[in-house]
């Protein structure tokens, strides 16, 4: 008879370790997947100030100067620095439209309204350096509006130190720079008699020079951000012009090539169309 053979189970050994870490594994996918489901964190939502001054910010940015100042009135009694600080540049602006349009009339409420506005944003944060910017820029639109040329030597003084002070506290800040390298290009041109009646018509402004101009239009074009601010337009375009009266043509066409290339890309104010057709004519020199 065939015997039959009872095969009896195999014994299959169990590696209780590497059973953990399979297990291991598996609840960290499990808690990865439900991570991973979540929703990620959010960043705060802003609040409706900042809201308003970041879209006002943005249309001054493409010159929309009566859009942005509309905006911003309900916040005309505001604390906030920024808010007044915004109010402030809308003005100096459209005061600017209205005095190349010859309406003296609006051209003056709108200097003095801006002065108030700088004012404001000053005493809300004696430390902030748009503040000092923009307070720089009111006294001399409201200096233009009221009394002209003459007006305006009387306050620069004034405005260069805000504007000193404003590098002093945001030395990273390009607008500053482009503020001091601008004037101090064009009065360092200005005839020497020129210049000497300026300074007595200004106690304590000093003496400017094209070195110090250079110096402060490239810091501003160091700190710009990418893509830049519109005033880089101006920027390269004087710096090209001071290269040129160095004699060094090659650094010139450089810097007059940029301006013309960044030019398209803005919305460009008076200073900044007279800075395009300056640097077109002398890159044509050169």
């Amino acid at each position: 008879a065939a015997v039959q053979e009872v095969m009896e189970p195999a014994v299959v050994e169990v590696d209780e370790v590497a059973v953990e870490e399979v297990m291991s594994v598996e609840e960290m996918s499990s808690a990865t997947r439900r991570t991973s489901l979540q929703p990620s964190p959010q960043p705060p939502p802003q609040s409706p100030l900042r809201e308003v001054t970041q879209v006002a910010r943005g249309l001054l940015d493409r010159l929309a100067c009566q859009e942005a100042r509309k905006m911003l009135l309900p916040l005309a009694d505001s604390t906030d620095c920024e808010a007044r600080c915004l109010l402030a540049r809308s003005c100096v602006l459209l005061a600017e439209e209205a005095i190349e349009g010859r309406r003296k009339a609006e051209a003056l409420q709108l200097a003095i309204e801006c002065l108030t506005h700088a004012e404001a944003a000053v005493a809300s944060d004696g430390e902030s350096a748009e503040a000092r910017v923009w307070f720089g820029q009111a006294i001399q639109m409201k200096a233009r509006a009221v009394d002209g040329g003459i007006g305006q030597a009387r306050v620069c003084g004034l405005m260069v130190r805000s504007w000193d002070l404003a590098v002093e506290l945001a030395p990273n800040d390009p607008l500053p720079h482009h503020l001091l390298g601008s004037f101090a290009f064009h009065v360092s041109a200005l005839p020497w008699v020129a210049a000497q009646s300026m300074r007595k018509l200004a106690p304590g402004l000093r003496k400017f020079t094209a070195a110090e101009a250079m110096h402060h239009l490239l810091c501003s074009e160091e700190r710009q951000p990418r893509p830049p601010y519109g005033y880089a337009v101006t920027n390269c375009s004087l710096l090209g012009r001071l290269y040129l009266g160095r004699g060094a043509k090659a650094e010139a066409r450089v810097w007059f090539d940029r301006a013309l290339e960044l030019a398209p890309q803005f919305a460009l104010d008076k200073t900044a169309e007279q800075a395009v057709v300056a640097a077109r004519k002398a890159r044509a020199r050169c």
